[in-house]
């Protein structure tokens, strides 16, 4: 089956898409929304895969000039992240905070050891030894056993040995189904994850039923049977596919996440580099009855995004990385985020009185829509200098992303928000 691929942008508006895309978007709840009201644009970044149809959803601001940097690098390196971010985010997954939602990574997990493992070793094969006289390697222990060697100068020679031969074969049945299983999450998924498709097994047969029963009877059987650690972890994962997404009752298949913003946060804290963590010596709201009791309520205390210190300029930049287009005053952060921020500046002032403090938001972008934003006191616009500017960056959300996920920090970026 040929697998129709299209992309668009989180928070596009649902007018974009197709009839059937905006049907199952409105199904699934991927929507944004304000309280108790839903918006008409789309909160998610990932794949939504139906019938025969993948629609895969980049981050906002990502640049979609070429269909096909988008197909080999940026979807693929997208899922690499949200598989990342999992991982190192998995024992908060359930608290759901804020909307924080991530979906179907069990079964991206699946998929790319599935593919990874194709792609590595190949279409499991049936291992099997055959004895014969005089044929394959050598046997020593069973031809001495076995055979009277003949005297000579040098020593005792042997005309005849048992010899030992190995060879592997992909005409089993499991070997059948995996190559059927791997060609249809192949086809339907490499492309999108990895930037191609890789199967290239086409002269084997299909198995003798597609059946789900019978796919999970013969592993189940040759698990049984099994002793290499790749086998095992393949046939187990051959039977995890067959149950949770080959033969699934679910029509879509839904890998991501619905609120990008998390991620923004969390990939901008890893990619940078100068942090310090001095929050816990922020102070914290503390409550006190009539009877002159105190109760500390530190975990109400303040918590920064990032803070990052050049200990040679004595100077501090409190980052706030911000998930908006930012490129209108509609768009731009509100009343609550400025106020955030301004505060957050002014513990920092409270605990390093000597150092210089400066605010940054980061929003994803390639272009700098707004410089940086101030308050102002008069109808002429003068700056109040009770509150200094909050300065603003902007940042190409695949870069990011592309440095996320390989490890690396962001040194010119970091260099800017210290200077």
């Amino acid at each position: 089956m040929n697998w129709n691929v299209s992309y668009f942008l989180d928070r596009c508006s649902l007018d974009q898409l197709p009839p059937d895309l905006q049907e199952l978007i409105r199904g699934r709840g991927l929507l944004t929304s304000n309280g108790s009201q839903i918006g008409n644009k789309v909160s998610f970044c990932g794949l939504i895969s139906s019938r025969d149809k993948n629609y895969v959803f980049l981050p906002r601001k990502t640049n979609k000039e070429s269909e096909r940097i988008i197909q080999k690098k940026y979807a693929p390196a997208l899922f690499r992240a949200l598989r990342k971010y999992h991982r190192e985010v998995s024992s908060l997954l359930n608290l759901n905070e804020n909307g924080v939602e991530l979906e179907g990574t069990d079964n991206l997990s699946l998929i790319y050891s599935l593919i990874d493992d194709y792609r590595t070793n190949g279409l499991y094969s049936k291992r099997r030894t055959h004895r014969n006289k005089n044929k394959g390697k050598p046997d020593w222990p069973r031809t001495i056993a076995r055979h009277q060697p003949a005297l000579s100068s040098i020593g005792p020679a042997y005309i005849d040995y048992e010899g030992i031969q190995r060879n592997s074969s992909v005409d089993s049945e499991v070997s059948r189904i995996h190559a059927f299983i791997i060609k249809e999450i192949d086809d339907k998924f490499g492309e999108i994850l990895m930037g191609n498709t890789s199967y290239m097994h086409d002269g084997i047969n299909i198995p003798q039923t597609l059946e789900k029963n019978y796919f999970i009877s013969k592993l189940e059987h040759e698990l049984r049977n099994v002793y290499s650690e790749r086998d095992i972890l393949l046939i187990r994962t051959l039977i995890d596919v067959v149950n949770k997404i080959y033969h699934s009752q679910v029509e879509q298949t839904v890998i991501g996440i619905r609120s990008f913003h998390t991620i923004w946060e969390h990939m901008i804290n890893k990619v940078l580099t100068g942090k310090v963590d001095i929050s816990k010596e922020f102070s914290f709201p503390t409550y006190v009855d009539a009877e002159e009791n105190k109760y500390p309520a530190k975990q109400k205390g303040q918590r920064t995004d990032t803070i990052l210190e050049n200990p040679e300029k004595n100077q501090f930049s409190v980052i706030d990385a911000k998930y908006y287009d930012a490129d209108s005053l509609g768009t731009a952060p509100g009343w609550p985020d400025l106020v955030k921020q301004f505060f957050y500046a002014k513990a920092v002032e409270s605990l390093k009185p000597e150092a210089s403090v400066k605010n940054y938001f980061i929003f994803p972008g390639s272009s700098n829509h707004f410089d940086h934003a101030y308050m102002s006191k008069d109808a002429i616009l003068a700056a109040d200098i009770q509150y200094p500017p909050i300065f603003c960056k902007y940042i190409e959300p695949t870069e990011v992303i592309k440095a996320y996920i390989s490890g690396v920090k962001l040194f010119r970026l970091s260099e800017e928000l210290l200077t």
